[in-house]
This record gives structure tokens, C-alpha cells and sequence, in this order.
């Protein structure tokens, strides 16, 4: 989605089922952006934080 909003990442997420997972703490504050209907945000921490590193964090835990 590129630069999407938070609150346009999450009507993609609701509409499609789905959980966004984000690299920043700030993605889907609950003040900005409420959980109403949604199934929440995962937020990962990774240094450097490339899309290798958060795959591996990720997938470390589903090993």
C-alpha cells in the first residue's frame, strides 16, 4: 500500500481479513485510528529495520 494512512491500511485489513504488521510503534494508535472491528495491529521491532529482518523476526515464530 505504500504511503497509506493508517486509517486506510486498516479498512484494506478489515475488508480482507487480515492483521497489518507494522514496523513502527506509532501505526494504529487506538487514539487515532479505534479498534472498532478490527482485529488488531502486530507491531514488530527489527534493527536494521528491512524487510529481511522483519521476516526473520516474524517467521522465527512460527518455527
Amino acid at each position: 500500500m505504500g504511503r497509506a494512512g493508517d486509517k486506510a491500511v486498516r479498512r484494506r485489513a478489515i475488508r480482507s481479513g487480515r492483521i497489518p504488521i507494522a514496523p513502527t510503534e506509532h501505526f494504529g494508535a487506538w487514539g487515532v485510528v479505534p479498534p472498532d472491528d478490527c482485529s488488531g495491529v502486530i507491531r514488530t521491532k527489527a534493527l536494521p529495520a528491512t524487510t529481511a529482518c522483519i521476516m526473520d523476526a516474524l517467521l522465527s515464530f512460527l518455527a
